[in-house]
């Protein structure tokens, strides 16, 4: 029984344990069914939607719960995800956040957009800097390195073509040292003086010669909220060249060298001397002259086409016989840069030579050629005294040589040009003759103009300018008194000194070089010019002080910045004062007390106030002093929260609008003491016997106490666009109406007795709009391709300009653009006799017209061909519309770019000398143009008929439309393929981190409709021809 009991319990407590074990075992199955559901994993990567970067530290949660991490070096993370949240939050510094929905996945790949707003990008304003997204007036910024594209260009100003919108940039030369840029900034707004201000590291100082290697940024302020602040000098913009800073970080060395092969982009061409000599016997039949003396018989004719005697009858290539196949142009910059926590530092240093197109022979005494040769060093130091001071010294400088021939004037104003090249056009003469004669000795007609005798045999003139420039900036953070505040004090000394020197090889341009030469007449007779003619003595003048100028500069400026939750301000108050010296000149001085304000609410509502209270001696006392005033407001509405909960947030970034309104003034163009009544010298007196000069004085322009500086007013409403994490988009639309101009009446009657005073009355308008585009995108890791497209237009109108009394108002000023020509409108060609008689009379000539020659429109209607009869020309010889567009790749190690650049709406004067057949009775114009001339069988031309003397001619030159062409163009400015080697072997082995070798071209070629014998931008024939460069070289970081 016992045992039966006991089985029982042990057959019981069996069972028990089983059903234990049993719901146990379903229990943990539940619960392990649960985990499953809860523990899916979830893994991926973040990476930057522009570059195809992984970033590192990204934060990954689930929605509504504390489930996160973030991603490691590699950009990877892995979370579990919980049943309660399928969305995937991930956000980075600087980066839009992104919302995911994750169900299924177990593996996914994030790309976040950089959010443009949050970037810290910094714009150098004026006096100051301010974060991108806070600038709310029109500035654009472009960097140094866009600069250094540009190879072998020794012009700074010819260095911006194409950078940035608004500007116009106009080449009239490429001579070597002389070949910078006339800069405008939205056009023309005044006849006085155009040109905007630059700056320097804040300091109006030598631009030209820098060396974009020491380059760091250039703001272009084109409106008022931008330039008021410059006060009477920020009227026609400000550029601002912000130089390179050193980092803290090991010393970093970059080295770079550059060789440009270089030939004119124009294409001369030239007539034979045949067909001159028969242009000029047609020339005389026209003109009815019958005298057999007065031709050229075939037999003479024969003789040049024959070439039966190359020293009596040469056909000499002027062009190829001056002009090299190519020049030469050398650069070359070393770059250090570094710091600790103390001290930063940036040394630059570096060599350019630009060489000649011409071939020329140096001597022992000189070089005759065409060369520029310059060193530039630049040291910016910033040094840490305390947590709380920093102190900057920056020592820079320049040193540089020009060399040209000695032909022409040795006057300043004539060591700018270069007419050699005009001389080749003009060297088809009655009296032609050879370089050089079979004994080594030179042709030449008298007058001293074989173009290589000149070139060679006439001196040179020779340059060198040495300036320096240093500044010491204290910088000290008040944050003792309040936090935000801070002290900056400056002071800048800057000099220039010019130094000139002549080589003469001649007494006289017309009385004979130091060097054998024979007279060439047309009786086949050679001569030398003087029968006692001896060869002198080179005479090597000493070198003197051409000009100096001294600059001593400072300024005091309290800084405050602040952020208050969503609130930011922002203020300043500067004091400046500079004082300038020159050598013939009185110390001038400036003096301005500049303010500004600014205020940002959660960085979508901003507005912006300025103000200049600026002087300038210039004017009389009391007048001396005026206040700039401006306020610009914006709004960044892609910041608002409805904007973000839009369908548009996806695909805009940056949605921003601004507006300015202001004034700003300009004083450049202004002599000095206008205010006062100067004295000068007059006529001399003589007296005695023999008589003896005695010099006078006399009253010089009449004074005005009332004189001040011309006002602008201006205004701007501007658009920002950033689209698709790629695509940028910037439109301005701007007016401005500018006063006060200073300019002579000419409703003044003569018998005033002296000069007309300058007065304020002068007025014009106008108005434009810019539009830049922008494309950037990463098409895989290794594959970057970049567009930029820029459009600028700027319209000016006269307002006022005093017109004479009486001119017609079809005549006047008013209501025409700023410089422009009234001509007259070319109405075909006389076809016949009755063409001639039944037209308007002319008072050029009227009694020498006859069927061919020129027809113009009478404008008045009143019967007479005049200069009343003159209508304004079509365009400006300044571009109204200017635009250029970039195009770029990178991949991997290979890089292109190019620059196209071009402009509309322009026109350019034609010189004589490519247009009409003989301009002066001592040549006869080689020009091909005229062998269509109208004739009884080529009636189908606009080249008039040929006339053989300026009286016959006279009709026909008149200043017409037929002078002016359309001087429209789009040009290659640059283009380039480059190849960049860095690897992390390198770096370890060598220390190098980089190697990039390239080439290119500048001005590879232009597309117009103007003769081609000239450049369309230049169009001129005195000038030294723009260039046309073929460039290589190599940069190595190590």
């Amino acid at each position: 029984m016992r045992m039966n009991t006991k089985n029982k319990y042990r057959q019981k407590t069996i069972l028990h344990k089983l059903t234990l074990t049993l719901c146990s075992t379903l229990l943990l199955l539940l619960c392990k069914t649960n985990i499953f559901a809860q523990d899916a994993l979830i893994q991926g990567v973040v990476k930057d939607e522009m570059t195809g970067e992984t970033l590192i530290g990204a934060n990954v949660t689930f929605k509504g719960t504390n489930i996160g991490t973030t991603t490691d070096i590699d950009g990877n993370f892995k979370l579990l995800k919980p049943i309660s949240s399928d969305v995937l939050i991930v956000s980075y510094i600087g980066y839009r956040a992104k919302e995911i929905v994750v169900k299924h996945q177990s593996k996914i790949t994030v790309h976040l957009k950089p959010d443009i707003t949050q970037m810290e990008e910094v714009v150098v304003v004026g006096y100051d800097v301010q974060k991108k997204e806070s600038v709310i007036g029109a500035i654009e910024q472009t960097s140094g390195e866009d600069l250094v594209m540009n190879r072998g260009n020794m012009s700074f100003t010819n260095s911006l073509v194409g950078l940035v919108s608004g500007i116009t940039s106009i080449q009239g030369s490429g001579q070597p040292g002389e070949s910078a840029a006339q800069i405008f900034i939205r056009g023309k707004s005044s006849w006085v003086d155009n040109s905007p201000l630059f700056l320097v590291d804040g300091i109006e100082r030598d631009y030209e010669d820098i060396d974009p290697n020491e380059v760091e940024s250039i703001s272009v302020l084109k409106d008022a909220s931008a330039t008021a602040v410059f006060g009477t000098k920020g009227a026609n913009g400000v550029i601002l060249i912000t130089t390179k800073q050193g980092e803290e970080g090991k010393p970093k060395f970059s080295f770079s060298t550059n060789v440009s092969f270089k030939e004119p982009v124009s294409n001369f061409y030239m007539a034979d001397r045949a067909s001159v000599m028969r242009m000029k016997n047609q020339a005389l039949f026209n003109d009815g002259i019958f005298d057999p003396s007065a031709y050229y018989s075939n037999a003479d004719i024969a003789k040049w086409e024959n070439k039966v005697d190359p020293y009596m009858y040469p056909e000499v290539d002027w062009y190829d016989e001056l002009v090299r196949d190519f020049g030469t142009t050398t650069n070359y910059n070393l770059n250090l840069s570094g710091g600790s926590q103390r001290i930063n530092y940036f040394v630059s240093l570096s060599y350019a030579n630009d060489g000649d197109i011409f071939k020329t022979e140096p001597n022992q005494y000189y070089d005759p050629g065409f060369n520029y040769e310059r060193y530039n060093y630049r040291t910016n130091f910033k040094v840490k005294l305390t947590k709380t001071t920093n102190i900057k010294v920056g020592l820079a400088g320049s040193l540089s040589f020009k060399n040209q021939a000695g032909y022409g004037s040795s006057s300043d104003d004539d060591w700018a040009k270069s007419d050699f090249f005009k001389l080749i056009y003009y060297k088809a003469p009655t009296y032609v003759f050879p370089i050089h004669y079979a004994d080594g000795n030179i042709g030449h007609d008298g007058g001293g103009s074989n173009p290589y005798l000149l070139l060679n045999y006439s001196g040179a003139h020779i340059n060198k300018k040495n300036t320096q420039a240093s500044d010491v900036t204290l910088e000290q953070k008040l944050d003792f008194i309040t936090k935000g505040l801070s002290f900056t004090g400056k002071l800048s000394y800057n000099t220039a000194f010019d130094y000139k020197q002549n080589i003469s090889n001649k007494s006289g341009r017309n009385s004979g070089f130091n060097v054998p030469s024979y007279l060439y007449t047309p009786t086949d007779t050679l001569r030398f010019p003087n029968p006692n003619y001896v060869v002198g003595p080179v005479n090597v003048g000493n070198q003197q002080l051409g000009g100096y100028k001294r600059n001593l500069y400072y300024e005091a400026a309290i800084r405050y910045h602040r952020n208050f939750n969503k609130h930011t301000v922002s203020g300043m108050g500067l004091f400046m004062r500079s004082q300038n010296i020159s050598r013939i000149n009185w110390p001038a001085f400036e003096e301005s007390w500049i303010g500004r304000a600014t205020y940002d609410y959660d960085q979508r509502y901003f507005v912006e106030v300025n103000g200049a209270y600026n002087g300038s001696e210039k004017f009389a006392p009391g007048l001396r002093f005026g206040f700039f005033p401006s306020f610009a407001t914006g709004w960044i509405i892609s910041n608002e929260n409805f904007f973000k909960e839009s369908r548009l947030y996806d695909a805009v970034d940056l949605f921003k609008i601004r507006y300015s309104y202001g004034e700003s003034g300009y004083d450049k163009g202004v002599n000095r003491w206008t205010y006062l009544q100067l004295f000068e010298q007059g006529k001399n007196v003589y007296f005695g016997n023999p008589p003896s000069a005695f010099y006078t004085n006399q009253e010089g322009r009449a004074a005005n106490p009332n004189a001040t500086w011309e006002r602008a007013v201006k205004m701007n409403l501007g658009i920002e666009l950033e689209l698709f994490s790629h695509l940028s988009v910037i439109v301005d639309l701007f007016n401005e109406q500018r006063s006060g101009i200073l300019m002579e009446r000419k409703t003044i009657p003569p018998w005033f007795g002296l000069d007309n005073p300058y007065e304020n009355i002068g007025e014009t308008k106008s108005r434009g709009f810019e539009v830049t585009l922008g494309w950037n995108q990463n098409i895989t890791k290794d594959f970057n391709i970049n567009a930029k497209a820029i459009g600028s237009f700027a319209q000016n109108r006269v307002v006022f300009r005093d017109d004479p009394q009486n001119m017609p108002d079809y005549l006047k000023d008013a209501g025409k653009p700023i410089g422009s020509d009234n001509i007259l409108i070319t109405d075909g060609i006389y076809q016949d006799w009755d063409d001639v008689y039944n037209s308007p009379g002319s008072v050029w000539g009227q009694e020498n017209r006859i069927p061919g020659d020129r027809k113009y429109v009478d404008y008045n209607g009143d019967g007479v061909i005049d200069d009343l009869d003159k209508a304004v020309a079509a365009y400006q010889d300044y571009p109204m519309f200017t635009y250029s567009f970039q195009l770029g790749f990178q991949w991997k190690g290979v890089a292109f770019s190019s620059l196209f650049t071009g402009v509309n709406q322009v026109q350019k004067r034609v010189t004589d000398a490519l247009l009409y057949e003989f301009t002066n009775a001592d040549y006869e114009q080689a020009n091909p143009g005229n062998m269509n001339a109208w004739r009884p069988d080529n009636r189908n031309t606009d080249v008039p008929i040929l006339r053989s003397s300026n009286a016959t001619r006279s009709h026909n030159q008149q200043p017409s439309n037929y002078q002016y062409q359309s001087a429209e163009y789009l040009r290659l400015k640059r283009v380039e393929l480059s190849y960049t080697l860095s690897t992390k072997s390198m770096k370890k082995s060598s220390g190098i981190r980089g190697v990039t070798v390239y080439v290119g071209a500048n001005n590879l070629f232009t597309i117009t409709n103007m003769d081609e014998r000239f450049d369309p931008e230049a169009a001129t024939l005195s000038a030294y021809p723009l260039i046309r460069s073929y460039n290589t070289g190599l940069n190595i970081k190590f």
